[in-house]
């Protein structure tokens, strides 16, 4: 694992909106660990949850 203690909700979110859906989620899921009471973290987790639901895997050509 890579060293979580830079992790912060708006690197998350700096994620999410570059389209880095996955690793947003990461993210927000060690905030979520740390500190279970945060509302808008857990928001923000559905959100990025949710257009990953979105999202059309990809092909064999395209992962290569």
């Amino acid at each position: 694992m890579e060293d979580t203690e830079f992790f912060t909700a708006t690197m998350a979110g700096l994620y999410a909106r570059q389209g880095h859906y996955e690793k947003a989620a990461e993210i927000y899921r060690y905030l979520l660990e740390r500190e279970p009471e945060r509302r808008d973290v857990a928001d923000a987790l559905l959100e990025i949850e949710k257009k990953l639901s979105q999202q059309t895997p990809k092909t064999d050509d395209e992962l290569v």
